[in-house]
């Protein structure tokens, strides 16, 4: 994006899309925004944006359109119309609302028949932290679409990444991203209940795991699973074989079911583990694990 054409039209202005039209504001680009309610736009102009009246005009305005909706229905039925359709044509729409890699899918085809240029995206921070030029934004598609639109994303996130040729990435890669953050809280609090239930000092135990989080070494072991994953090679890194980890994981099944607590996940990693070992693997690191979770090429689970 060259400094000649620093505009951009931001549809939908809830929490998320009114961060992105501030933010763009407080970089110097000028906005156009839309909104079903018009008192939402009208809250940004008073901050130097320009409320477009009506929908069509909007995606009228301008080459570059933002959808931050709720979601991939709410997207669609605003595009259902053939006004909407022709109002595309020849623009790049790109979108930030909650959808899945099917639903960008969906939205591509649709951008396809009506002439127009699509990226789909999926912003992986906070409100906050992108007024704050905090935050990262995944894209995925054609990486020359991406590239003539990372100056305008950088700028409205401070961070913009493109994970994937294929449409549909970034949606993927938000909800890993998603899953792994939401696993990480869930064991976090199912954890603590244990500890509270056992008769643990719950304020030391939580501050023996912010102290390990602190010193770098969850970082440094999820290095050591990155490098297993990636080059798919388990031989070293832990210093442990599935079968010392079997051990491991056995009781603390056996813990959480003293506790009374329930072991649903543990039970899963503990039966991926025998698995493993069963098959011969018992002498590869943890990361072989990831194996185990691949679907087969019929697309079958094998776990």
């Amino acid at each position: 994006m060259t400094s000649g054409s620093k505009a951009v039209t931001i549809i939908g202005l809830g929490d998320m899309g009114a961060a992105l039209a501030e933010a763009a504001l407080g970089r110097g680009y000028n906005v156009s925004v839309w909104n079903r309610s018009f008192g939402k736009a009208k809250n940004l102009e008073a901050k130097g944006a320009e409320p477009v009246p009506d929908l069509e005009a909007a995606l009228s305005k301008g080459s570059v359109k933002i959808f931050c909706v709720s979601d991939h229905s709410a997207t669609m039925d605003l595009l259902e119309s053939d006004r909407a359709s022709a109002a595309s044509k020849g623009r790049t729409l790109i979108q930030l609302s909650t959808v899945t890699s099917r639903e960008s899918r969906s939205l591509f085809d649709w951008a396809k028949r009506a002439q127009a240029t699509y990226m789909d995206g999926q912003i992986l921070s906070y409100p906050d932290d992108m007024r704050a030029g905090r935050g990262s934004i995944v894209c995925s598609g054609d990486k020359d679409v991406f590239e003539n639109n990372c100056a305008l994303l950088t700028d409205l996130a401070g961070n913009a990444l493109h994970v994937g040729d294929q449409i549909g990435a970034a949606p993927a890669f938000d909800k890993a991203h998603l899953a792994w953050a939401m696993g990480n809280y869930f064991v976090f609090l199912q954890a603590a209940a244990m500890c509270k239930k056992s008769g643990v000092d719950l304020n030391s135990w939580c501050n023996h795991n912010l102290q390990y989080l602190e010193s770098g070494d969850a970082a440094r072991e999820f290095g050591i699973l990155t490098e297993q994953v990636c080059s798919r090679t388990y031989e070293q890194g832990f210093d442990a074989s599935l079968e010392v980890w079997g051990n491991v994981i056995e009781k603390t099944v056996e813990e959480f079911e003293a506790a009374g607590m329930n072991r649903t996940h543990l039970t899963f990693l503990a039966e991926l583990t025998t698995k493993a070992i069963e098959s011969g693997m018992g002498r590869k690191e943890l990361g072989f694990l990831f194996e185990l979770m691949l679907p087969d090429e019929r697309g079958n689970n094998r776990e």
